[in-house]
Protein backbone atom coordinates (compact mmCIF):
# COMPACT_ATOMS: atom_id res chain seq x y z
CA UNK A 1 0.00 0.00 0.00
CA UNK A 2 1.44 3.30 -1.13
CA UNK A 3 1.01 6.09 1.11
CA UNK A 4 1.02 9.39 0.07
CA UNK A 5 2.92 12.58 2.14
CA UNK A 6 0.03 15.25 2.50
CA UNK A 7 0.37 18.35 4.03
CA UNK A 8 -0.30 18.65 8.20
CA UNK A 9 -3.36 20.31 7.81
CA UNK A 10 -4.98 17.40 5.46
CA UNK A 11 -4.47 14.93 7.98
CA UNK A 12 -4.56 15.55 11.08
CA UNK A 13 -8.48 16.44 12.20
CA UNK A 14 -9.37 18.47 15.02
CA UNK A 15 -8.72 16.46 18.10
CA UNK A 16 -5.31 15.36 16.83
CA UNK A 17 -1.94 15.23 18.70
CA UNK A 18 1.39 15.41 16.68
CA UNK A 19 5.00 16.80 17.86
CA UNK A 20 6.45 19.69 17.12
CA UNK A 21 8.91 22.45 17.85
CA UNK A 22 5.94 25.51 17.17
CA UNK A 23 2.17 25.06 16.76
CA UNK A 24 1.71 24.23 12.75
CA UNK A 25 -1.55 26.87 12.65
CA UNK A 26 -3.57 29.09 14.27
CA UNK A 27 -5.99 26.34 15.44
CA UNK A 28 -2.94 24.61 17.31
CA UNK A 29 -2.68 24.56 20.87
CA UNK A 30 -0.61 23.00 23.77
CA UNK A 31 -1.62 19.64 24.67
CA UNK A 32 -3.59 20.04 27.67
CA UNK A 33 -2.20 23.93 28.24
CA UNK A 34 1.30 22.67 29.05
CA UNK A 35 4.27 21.16 27.42
CA UNK A 36 4.04 17.35 27.72
CA UNK A 37 7.72 15.87 28.55
CA UNK A 38 8.97 13.20 27.61
CA UNK A 39 10.07 12.16 31.15
CA UNK A 40 6.50 12.62 32.44
CA UNK A 41 4.74 10.74 29.33
CA UNK A 42 7.11 7.59 28.36
CA UNK A 43 4.37 6.17 26.75
CA UNK A 44 2.99 8.69 25.03
CA UNK A 45 6.72 9.41 23.27
CA UNK A 46 7.21 5.68 22.89
CA UNK A 47 4.49 5.59 20.46
CA UNK A 48 6.38 8.78 18.39
CA UNK A 49 9.81 7.67 16.33
CA UNK A 50 11.12 11.14 16.22
CA UNK A 51 9.91 13.16 19.75
CA UNK A 52 10.22 17.00 19.27
CA UNK A 53 10.15 19.33 22.81
CA UNK A 54 6.62 19.62 22.50
CA UNK A 55 3.43 18.05 21.95
CA UNK A 56 0.17 20.20 20.29
CA UNK A 57 -2.79 19.01 20.21
CA UNK A 58 -6.61 19.10 20.13
CA UNK A 59 -7.72 15.95 21.90
CA UNK A 60 -7.22 13.22 19.79
CA UNK A 61 -3.68 10.61 19.21
CA UNK A 62 -1.28 10.69 16.34
CA UNK A 63 1.81 9.82 15.09
CA UNK A 64 3.69 12.56 14.36
CA UNK A 65 4.04 14.57 11.13
CA UNK A 66 7.80 14.34 9.35
CA UNK A 67 9.67 14.43 6.47
CA UNK A 68 10.18 10.67 6.30
CA UNK A 69 6.15 10.46 4.96
CA UNK A 70 5.29 8.97 8.85
CA UNK A 71 0.92 8.62 9.02
CA UNK A 72 -1.03 9.35 11.20
CA UNK A 73 -2.19 5.49 12.69
CA UNK A 74 -3.85 6.48 15.03
CA UNK A 75 -5.97 8.61 13.51
CA UNK A 76 -9.39 8.34 15.40
CA UNK A 77 -10.40 7.97 19.51
CA UNK A 78 -13.59 7.06 20.62
CA UNK A 79 -14.66 8.12 24.11
CA UNK A 80 -17.31 5.29 25.87
CA UNK A 81 -18.99 8.24 28.09
CA UNK A 82 -17.61 6.42 31.28
CA UNK A 83 -13.91 8.49 31.09
CA UNK A 84 -12.60 5.78 28.86
CA UNK A 85 -11.05 6.74 25.15
CA UNK A 86 -9.98 4.22 23.30
CA UNK A 87 -7.21 5.15 20.17
CA UNK A 88 -6.61 2.67 17.07
CA UNK A 89 -5.35 2.08 14.29
CA UNK A 90 -1.59 0.67 15.28
CA UNK A 91 0.24 -1.97 12.10
CA UNK A 92 1.34 -4.33 14.92
CA UNK A 93 -2.57 -4.92 16.44
CA UNK A 94 -1.73 -2.20 18.85
CA UNK A 95 -4.20 0.09 20.40
CA UNK A 96 -4.32 2.92 23.22
CA UNK A 97 -6.44 3.38 25.78
CA UNK A 98 -6.98 6.60 28.21
CA UNK A 99 -9.27 7.70 31.09
CA UNK A 100 -8.27 11.62 30.70
CA UNK A 101 -6.88 11.73 27.28
CA UNK A 102 -3.70 12.36 28.70
CA UNK A 103 -1.47 9.17 29.85
CA UNK A 104 -2.36 6.50 27.48
CA UNK A 105 -1.75 2.58 28.41
CA UNK A 106 -0.91 0.53 25.49
CA UNK A 107 -2.39 -3.42 24.55
CA UNK A 108 -3.33 -5.13 21.85
CA UNK A 109 -6.38 -6.19 19.94
CA UNK A 110 -6.72 -10.11 19.79
CA UNK A 111 -4.54 -10.24 16.56
CA UNK A 112 -1.67 -8.18 14.69
CA UNK A 113 -2.53 -6.34 11.74
CA UNK A 114 -3.87 -2.89 11.59
CA UNK A 115 -7.08 -2.27 12.76
CA UNK A 116 -9.57 0.74 12.36
CA UNK A 117 -12.04 2.16 14.58
CA UNK A 118 -13.23 1.91 17.07
CA UNK A 119 -16.98 2.65 17.47
CA UNK A 120 -19.20 2.90 20.76
CA UNK A 121 -22.88 2.25 20.97
CA UNK A 122 -23.40 2.75 24.42
CA UNK A 123 -22.76 -0.67 25.71
CA UNK A 124 -19.57 -1.81 23.50
CA UNK A 125 -16.57 -0.86 21.83
CA UNK A 126 -15.94 -2.42 17.91
CA UNK A 127 -13.31 -2.05 15.83
CA UNK A 128 -12.39 -3.92 12.20
CA UNK A 129 -9.72 -5.64 11.15
CA UNK A 130 -7.87 -3.86 7.79
CA UNK A 131 -7.97 -6.79 4.62
CA UNK A 132 -9.42 -9.79 7.49
CA UNK A 133 -12.90 -11.36 8.39
CA UNK A 134 -12.52 -10.45 11.67
CA UNK A 135 -13.67 -7.73 14.18
CA UNK A 136 -13.36 -7.55 18.15
CA UNK A 137 -15.65 -6.10 20.50
CA UNK A 138 -15.05 -4.66 24.00
CA UNK A 139 -16.94 -3.39 26.95
CA UNK A 140 -14.21 -1.49 28.84
CA UNK A 141 -12.02 -0.47 26.10
CA UNK A 142 -9.10 -3.20 27.66
CA UNK A 143 -10.56 -6.89 27.26
CA UNK A 144 -11.42 -7.51 23.68
CA UNK A 145 -13.09 -10.49 22.28
CA UNK A 146 -12.14 -11.28 18.62
CA UNK A 147 -15.75 -11.74 16.32
CA UNK A 148 -16.19 -13.07 12.83
CA UNK A 149 -16.98 -11.04 9.57
CA UNK A 150 -19.07 -12.29 6.99
CA UNK A 151 -16.44 -10.93 4.51
CA UNK A 152 -12.67 -10.41 4.40
CA UNK A 153 -12.27 -7.01 2.81
CA UNK A 154 -10.27 -4.42 3.32
CA UNK A 155 -11.91 -2.79 6.31
CA UNK A 156 -11.96 1.22 6.82
CA UNK A 157 -14.40 2.52 8.98
CA UNK A 158 -16.75 1.84 11.35
CA UNK A 159 -20.01 3.83 13.15
CA UNK A 160 -22.67 3.71 14.54
CA UNK A 161 -25.92 4.96 13.36
CA UNK A 162 -27.69 4.60 16.73
CA UNK A 163 -29.18 0.95 15.39
CA UNK A 164 -26.52 -0.81 13.81
CA UNK A 165 -22.36 -0.55 13.63
CA UNK A 166 -22.09 -0.44 9.88
CA UNK A 167 -18.55 -1.36 8.50
CA UNK A 168 -17.43 0.18 5.11
CA UNK A 169 -14.58 -1.29 3.24
CA UNK A 170 -12.20 0.43 1.15
CA UNK A 171 -11.62 -2.12 -1.76
CA UNK A 172 -15.48 -3.15 -1.77
CA UNK A 173 -18.88 -1.93 -2.10
CA UNK A 174 -20.50 -4.21 -0.09
CA UNK A 175 -21.42 -3.04 4.07
CA UNK A 176 -21.94 -4.92 6.61
CA UNK A 177 -23.70 -4.49 9.58
CA UNK A 178 -24.43 -5.80 13.65
CA UNK A 179 -26.73 -4.65 16.27
CA UNK A 180 -24.23 -5.95 18.70
CA UNK A 181 -20.68 -6.08 17.22
CA UNK A 182 -20.74 -10.20 17.31
CA UNK A 183 -23.43 -11.10 14.83
CA UNK A 184 -22.84 -9.70 11.19
CA UNK A 185 -24.39 -9.66 8.08
CA UNK A 186 -24.33 -8.15 4.56
CA UNK A 187 -26.21 -4.32 4.40
CA UNK A 188 -26.38 -2.24 1.30
CA UNK A 189 -23.86 -1.64 -1.76
CA UNK A 190 -21.95 1.68 -2.00
CA UNK A 191 -22.08 3.34 -5.43
CA UNK A 192 -18.65 2.73 -5.99
CA UNK A 193 -15.21 1.58 -4.00
CA UNK A 194 -12.41 3.70 -2.60
CA UNK A 195 -14.34 5.18 -0.03
CA UNK A 196 -12.18 5.58 3.37
CA UNK A 197 -14.13 7.81 6.17
CA UNK A 198 -17.74 7.33 7.31
CA UNK A 199 -19.78 9.27 10.15
CA UNK A 200 -23.43 8.72 11.38
CA UNK A 201 -25.63 11.25 13.10
CA UNK A 202 -26.97 8.25 15.36
CA UNK A 203 -30.48 8.19 13.94
CA UNK A 204 -29.66 6.37 10.53
CA UNK A 205 -28.20 8.87 8.34
CA UNK A 206 -24.27 7.58 7.48
CA UNK A 207 -22.23 9.65 5.39
CA UNK A 208 -19.23 8.13 3.52
CA UNK A 209 -15.69 10.28 1.78
CA UNK A 210 -13.27 8.96 -0.71
CA UNK A 211 -9.90 11.35 -0.17
CA UNK A 212 -11.63 13.66 -2.83
CA UNK A 213 -15.06 14.83 -3.46
CA UNK A 214 -16.69 11.26 -4.18
CA UNK A 215 -19.62 11.30 -1.38
CA UNK A 216 -21.97 8.50 -0.62
CA UNK A 217 -25.08 8.56 2.00
CA UNK A 218 -28.02 6.89 3.09
CA UNK A 219 -30.79 8.27 5.53
CA UNK A 220 -31.93 4.32 6.31
CA UNK A 221 -28.87 3.27 7.96
CA UNK A 222 -27.04 1.53 5.20
CA UNK A 223 -29.36 -0.03 3.16
CA UNK A 224 -29.86 1.92 0.30
CA UNK A 225 -26.94 4.65 -0.72
CA UNK A 226 -27.07 7.42 -2.42
CA UNK A 227 -23.62 9.26 -4.96
CA UNK A 228 -23.19 13.01 -5.07
CA UNK A 229 -20.22 15.22 -5.04
CA UNK A 230 -18.50 17.18 -2.54
CA UNK A 231 -15.72 20.51 -2.76
CA UNK A 232 -12.79 19.99 -4.85
CA UNK A 233 -10.33 18.51 -2.09
CA UNK A 234 -8.24 15.86 -0.33
CA UNK A 235 -10.44 14.98 2.39
CA UNK A 236 -9.57 12.66 5.08
CA UNK A 237 -11.91 13.17 7.81
CA UNK A 238 -15.92 13.86 8.40
CA UNK A 239 -17.57 13.70 11.86
CA UNK A 240 -21.14 14.67 12.77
Amino acid sequence: MTLLVPRVEEIYPIGSVIESNAPPGDNWMLCNGQVLSQSSYPILYALMDNPHPQLYSHWNFCDDYDSSGDYPYSERVQWNGSAVWVAAVHADGLYQRSTDGITWTIASFPTGGVWYGPAWNGSVFCALKYGAASGATSSDGSSWTGRTLPYSYNWQSIVWDGTNFIGIAANNTQTIKSTDGISWSANGVLSNTGFYYAASDGSGTIVAIDTGNEINYSTDGGVTWTYVQGATGVWNSVEY
